[in-house]
């Protein structure tokens, strides 16, 4: 479903995209002011009004971004999605000031952007806030798009305050705790509260806007995975890549036929190698590598002819958590040990989870 998002191009740098499920939103706002009897024209004005609206979303995400960027964070994209957007920072800062700082630059976007427009709607005469315009953001019009814009801007500061981790609220307040408390403490007390508000989002969610629904399911399984993730930081700490180093593998020869990749595969426990040309590590596979292989051409294939050519290197002493990130952000779950092509070993993923289970039970004694 990739062909109907909409790049947006790379403002900062930074890839900016909306995602193919914001469609269903536009959809929906069609069929919902079709269903109430709204004209074409009124529902061109409010489909054009959500999309200043996520545009306003656009900037706060680039907020995010380039706060996080003053600190050394590149941001990987920018998504827009029906329920708002995601800036895929590297990381997170472990610093809690630094965090409290990206947290509250996003909302900081959407504070100057309401005062903008008011001092524009003051300087015209059309400054006059009251109940009945927020009742009227119903039917947006050219007399009040810009007040009605100004009035979401003040929402979306409102709703992203909200301490439900990890909205922006929610970071700001594990900030706030990671000041006085170790952040995997901090983390669990933004991830409970978080829980309890995404509770409250269901029941409201069910009553009277479904997109409340999404929202806390984001919560719910972003927060736990964020929590997974500093916990894992905290078992492994200082650790070193040299302690789960694998040094006894089956090096793959590119000139191989894959049939030679099978047999390794059926005599041992292995399930990933790193394929050579030579002294040269060129590739690695993987065991569903070796059966699309089989799928896709034969037994009689060079190795070397379907191998995956993306290697990253780890060096020895680099900590293990890093190499894990960076496994998690390319997608990748092996890597070549070494220095200037020089290879001393290999290390997995599984094999960076087992460590990972060993200290955390270690941890817990």
């Amino acid at each position: 479903m990739k062909q109907f998002s909409i790049s947006l191009g790379k403002p900062f740098g930074i890839p900016t995209s909306i995602h193919w499920t914001f469609w269903i939103l536009i959809v929906w706002i069609i069929y919902i002011n079709g269903s109430q009897g709204q004209t074409g024209a009124e529902t061109i004005w409010y489909i054009g009004f959500v999309f200043t609206i996520f545009a306003c979303v656009v900037l706060h995400e680039l907020g995010h971004s380039l706060a996080a960027r003053r600190y050394g964070i590149q941001t990987r994209s920018i998504t827009i999605f029906p329920i708002g957007g995601v800036a895929s920072l590297e990381k997170i800062p472990e610093k809690p000031q630094q965090e409290l700082v990206v947290a509250f630059a996003g909302p900081l976007v959407n504070i100057l952007i309401a005062i903008g427009l008011w001092l524009f709607l003051s300087l015209t005469g059309e400054m006059h806030l009251n109940v009945e315009d927020v009742e009227e953001m119903t039917h947006i019009n050219g007399g009040n798009f810009l007040l009605s814009l100004l009035i979401v801007n003040i929402m979306l500061v409102v709703f992203n305050m909200i301490p439900a981790f990890p909205m922006d609220g929610g970071r700001v307040l594990r900030a706030f705790l990671a000041m006085n408390m170790s952040r995997v403490k901090a983390t669990e007390w933004a991830v409970n509260v978080g829980k309890f508000f995404a509770l409250l989002f269901v029941f409201y969610g069910f009553s009277s806007n479904p997109f409340l629904v999404f929202i806390a399911l984001f919560i719910f399984l972003s927060a736990q995975t964020e929590l997974d993730q500093v916990r894992s930081e905290s078992y492994l700490g200082n650790n070193r890549i040299r302690e789960v180093v694998m040094k006894n593998f089956t090096l793959l020869p590119a000139s191989s036929p894959l049939s030679y990749a099978v047999q390794v595969l059926l005599d041992g426990s292995e399930k990933q190698f790193l394929v050579a040309n030579g002294s040269s590590v060129t590739g690695y596979l993987t065991k569903n590598d070796i059966i699309a292989g089989l799928t896709k051409y034969d037994e009689h294939v060079l190795i070397g002819t379907i191998a995956r050519s993306k290697l990253i290197w780890a060096d020895m002493d680099e900590a293990i958590q890093d190499v894990r990130m960076r496994m998690l952000q390319e997608g990748i779950t092996i890597m070549p040990v070494g220095s200037q092509g020089q290879l001393k070993g290999m290390v997995d993923l599984d094999n960076i989870n087992e460590f990972l289970l060993i200290r955390s039970a270690l941890k817990r004694q």
